[in-house]
């Protein structure tokens, strides 16, 4: 299967260091980028719904989708391997915008690898 979107893509975010890209589309899909060859490297499927936003996590290679409509929600991915970590579901409609302090979450992992526990924030 040729890697593409059949969709209109709904965003784009890119990380200069290292010329990747990845988009994301109404098609359900993400794409991984390799800017300087202007090819797909890795294409995502898993999504269950539209994904119409992102963010994206070049250091610990992960990455935060918002979907909808139909399934509503928020999903972190670990793109490295296109592992599913967690679905955030209860959003009445789509999830048009996410945002993630990506620099924040990192130091929350790191003091919480010494007991096990990373605490989500509620709001």
């Amino acid at each position: 299967a040729m890697l593409q979107h059949h969709k209109p893509i709904s965003g784009v975010k890119v990380d200069w260091l290292t010329s990747q890209a990845m988009t994301c589309s109404g098609d359900r899909s993400l794409l991984l980028w390799d800017l300087e060859a202007c090819e797909p490297l890795q294409k995502f499927e898993k999504h269950p719904g539209s994904v119409w936003s992102m963010d994206v996590d070049w250091v610990g290679r992960r990455m935060v989708t918002g979907s909808g409509p139909g399934d509503n929600s928020v999903f972190l991915w670990d793109f490295s391997d296109g592992f599913l970590e967690k679905e955030i579901t209860g959003h009445e409609g789509s999830v048009w915008a996410v945002s993630v302090d990506w620099e924040s979450a990192h130091k929350a992992v790191e003091r919480a690898a010494g007991i096990g526990i990373i605490k989500e924030d509620d709001d």
